[in-house]
């Protein structure tokens, strides 16, 4: 539904405006001044803007001023309202950034052809120029469908690299070896990769960031990623050469899965732009997530035809795979049969609903994204048929969006799992499934028994007039009454009007009602909360309502203290001298404490919060870091004392150490972060301080001690460079500090022959080319302490070390780098992922020279 914003302040002309638009079926929202109408436009982001021109606070002039220097909000067309008729209004708006001018009293016909005009407009600017658009540009709704499809693209390929890394870990099971903690490397990274495609594919990113190309976006897909898939790939190429036979076809399917990924995020731009070629704009509306969403919306209908129940075949562990993705159905296959199951694979819906007309399985598991005949479309056929209706079907996807959880849920899925998902995961949602099923087929037989019995009230009544026909001794107890004088009364005595309307208009549309908290009164006038699920039964063949609930007044008792104990508590971190924080896993900052705001340079909490989740703010001086304490923080649970720089509010650098930990709920999924900061930057800066006074008086004893040998024994001298030139084994110092591709890229040279020294940054290379004078320097440019580049400059600069070649190694394949890496002073350049031989043909012309 297409919004316009009103910005009125004369309240008579509001209500007129928005009644005869509101009738054309377009949605209005309200500003009553200027500056009002700024920050509506930014938060709810209207289709087109009716703008008067005399309004109080900030008048329509400025506001349009405003709105069509913002990048944001340039493109949203304003139609001037004004009170004026005199020659040169029209050209004034105009001239102002308005496009268009209408003068009062409104002539309704006439305004309402050019905000039709604008409309369309803007549906053909869409399709016909979207690729010229920035990223941010996008209708937010056609951007977030087309982050799903990437993401699911992008996954494939993850998945299979998660996935069978998982199996070879499992085959192994031996932790001590070298080829499982290469393989574990291998599982880490491509979960490292997830983690990156999940936060860059993010539509909020790019609310923070507004100028954000294709380009741009190309560009940092291929900087995040390109370490961690040099990483696999490196590891793969060793593991191929060293590992038994057995496993060589499992990492053949890594290696593949990997290549592609490499391929498709070295042409993510132009897979973007097929994706969005893809998606149906037409189709999409303002009130929806997603194309996925509005299938499963018009197959919701389908189910309400009907609701019989039959029975379904004992649990017997056969499952069916419906997935047109060959490597996930063999991923799939091969877990599911370790763990005892009998597996069939359909790769079409079709070809799905053909296998279950001759086999009933116990279990589906459906891919949601098939092409043909959709999953949605295939749970719906499931869900209508009697003969299937009560197989349990888990739904399986990579996009990741709670409106197609909650929709699968609606239309009778069991459960639901996003890709990549555990084995133990995978097994636990099977079993519970299946265990499900078979307590269902138990009940008919064993369900007035257990009811009796039951250590939970248990209550029947009519659907129709809410009268009590059961009622075990349980609930008599706690409303008060026998059984006999409880089966007498009505449910809704015991309830408000309000919750009784409710609970009817849920039950008369074949709903259930499941763990919801009301607050009920016994016989005795005694107020109780209770928890209660309640489901429409046919019982004695009549339509009824089988409610089951809990007392849980000592509960809510016991969370209203809790809520004033942490009042207090929330007190004491108030007013800490430490920084203390607590932050969503996406790191969207929840609570901050005035210490914490202090040391960003805040005024104050709210302040700082606002600014950091809603602005473009960048925080993190090297984003690396903070990444790779995000992973061993979700690892490990807790980290301590993790040192890294920030940015002030002003733009000032510091050096913080912070210790945190995941807080997780009691399934062990993380609810947030919560942690410690300190400000360590005189700490560091006298570090700092002391090691270069360290190093300079390490060069300048050195230097003496040279002096002194070659005043005293010349000969030596021309030994000494005899014997280094007689020397066979080259030396190669690998300056990186990433320790998976230091291992791998060490290991592979050593085998070649190389002797390797290591160093983690920049400062330390220039240390060690400076004791050790290497054959030849491999340098990352992107180093903690002093980057790459200026390490290059330095050693460069220094007459004992400027004759040795440098080869820079960089996660960039922009234009350009290339000559910024030989104009900074380094003699080769290559990019990551490392292709070995070409590596080794560069480092090899370089010692040779």
């Amino acid at each position: 539904m297409t919004k316009i914003l009103i910005v009125e302040d004369n309240e008579v002309n509001r209500d007129m405006l928005s009644r005869r638009l509101i009738r054309h079926d377009y949605e209005i929202i309200f500003a009553l001044h200027g500056a009002e109408g700024v920050s509506k436009t930014l938060a709810e982001k209207p289709d087109l803007i009716l703008m008067d021109m005399n309004l109080p606070v900030m008048d329509g002039w400025e506001a349009t001023r405003q709105l069509k220097a913002n990048p944001r909000t340039c493109k949203i067309p304003i139609i001037a309202l004004t009170a004026h008729s005199m020659q040169g209004d029209k050209e004034k708006a105009l001239s102002t950034g308005c496009d268009e001018y209408e003068s009062k009293p409104i002539d309704f016909p006439s305004l309402l052809g050019k905000i039709e005009s604008f409309i369309e407009k803007a549906k053909s600017e869409i399709s016909e120029s979207a690729f010229d658009l920035n990223i941010s540009q996008l209708n937010p709704h056609i951007q977030k469908a087309l982050f799903s499809h990437l993401r699911h693209e992008l996954c494939t390929p993850m998945n299979a690299i998660i996935g069978y890394s998982e199996i070879l870990l499992d085959e192994l099971k031996q932790p001590d070896t070298d080829i499982y903690r290469d393989i574990d490397k291998i599982l880490k990274s491509g979960n490292q990769l997830l983690e990156l495609a999940n936060k860059i594919l993010d539509p909020t990113d790019f609310e923070l960031n507004q100028d954000r190309s294709f380009d741009d976006f190309g560009a940092k897909i291929r900087l995040e990623m390109l370490t961690p898939l040099s990483t696999i790939i490196g590891y793969c190429d060793l593991l191929i050469e060293d590992a038994d036979a057995l496993f060589v076809p499992d990492l053949e399917h890594i290696n593949i899965a990997a290549q592609k990924l490499l391929s498709m995020v070295n042409d993510i731009v132009n897979l973007a732009q097929q994706q969005l070629k893809a998606i149906d704009i037409e189709h999409i509306e303002s009130n929806s997530t997603s194309a996925l969403i509005q299938t499963a919306a018009d197959t919701m209908h389908l189910l309400s035809q009907n609701n019989s129940v039959t029975s379904s075949a004992k649990l017997s562990g056969m499952i069916l795979i419906i997935d047109d993705n060959e490597t996930n159905c063999d991923l799939l296959s091969r877990q599911l049969e370790r763990q005892g199951y009998t597996v069939a694979v359909a790769t079409s819906g079709q070809q799905a609903l053909q296998i279950l007309q001759v086999i009933p399985y116990d279990l589906i598991l459906l891919d949601i994204v098939m092409p043909g005949m959709s999953g949605l479309e295939v749970l719906a056929q499931l869900k209508i048929d009697p003969n299937w209706q009560n197989i349990p079907v888990i739904m399986i996807s990579a996009l990741d969006e709670i409106d197609s959880v909650v929709r699968c849920v609606e239309m009778g899925a069991d459960d639901y799992l996003s890709k990549p998902f555990k084995p133990v995961l995978l097994r636990a949602k099977i079993t519970a499934c299946l265990e499900k099923k078979r307590l269902r087929e138990q009940q008919v037989v064993q369900a007035p028994q257990l009811m009796d019995a039951a250590l939970v009230p248990v209550m029947i009544s009519r659907l129709s007039d809410g009268l009590i026909i059961y009622a075990n001794t349980t609930a008599a107890a706690t409303f008060a009454l026998p059984v006999a004088q409880l089966c007498n009364r009505h449910i809704q005595s015991f309830l408000s009007h309000e919750d009784y309307s409710e609970i009817i208009t849920v039950l008369q549309r074949n709903e259930a009602i499941i763990n919801r908290e009301f607050l009920v009164m016994n016989a005795n006038g005694t107020q109780l909360w209770v928890i209660a699920s309640l489901q429409p039964l046919t019982y004695n063949s009549e339509q009824t309502i089988l409610t089951v609930l809990c007392d849980i007044s000592d509960r809510k008792r016991a969370e209203d203290e809790l809520r004033i104990a942490e009042q207090s508590y929330r007190s004491i971190f108030d007013n800490a001298l430490q920084g203390i924080y607590q932050s969503t896993p996406d790191g969207q900052i929840v609570f901050v404490n005035k210490a914490m705001a202090m040391i960003y340079g805040f005024d104050n909490p709210i302040k700082m919060i606002e600014t950091v989740n809603t602005l473009n703010y960048k925080l993190y001086v090297d984003i690396e870091q903070r990444q790779q304490f995000h992973y061993l923080l979700e690892v490990q649970g807790q980290v301590t004392g993790v040192e890294y720089q920030v940015y002030k509010y002003n733009g000032q650098t510091i050096w913080l150490s912070e210790s945190a930990r995941v807080v997780r709920d009691a399934n062990g999924n993380t609810l947030y972060y919560e942690g410690i900061v300190e400000d360590i930057t005189q700490r560091k800066l006298s570090e700092a301080a002391l090691k270069r006074e360290l190093e300079e008086l390490r060069m300048e004893i050195n230097q003496t001690k040279r002096a002194q040998e070659v005043a005293v024994t010349q000969p030596n001298y021309y030994q000494d460079n005899q014997d280094k030139q007689a020397k066979t084994t080259p030396t190669v110092l690998l300056v990186e500090d990433n320790e998976m591709n230091r291992d791998m890229l060490s290991r592979r040279l050593k085998r070649l022959g190389y002797e390797v020294l290591i160093a983690v940054d920049g400062q330390e290379g220039i240390s060690i080319a400076n004791s050790t004078y290497p054959d030849i320097i491999l340098m990352d440019m992107s180093l903690p302490v002093l980057d790459g580049w200026e390490a290059t400059k330095q050693l460069k600069a220094n007459n004992k070390t400027k004759h040795i070649p440098i080869i820079a190694l960089t996660a960039h394949a922009m234009s350009g780098d290339r000559e910024k890496a030989l104009n900074s002073g380094c003699d080769e350049y290559d990019t990551k992922p490392i292709e070995m031989s070409r590596l080794l043909n560069k480092i090899t012309t370089l010692l040779n020279k």
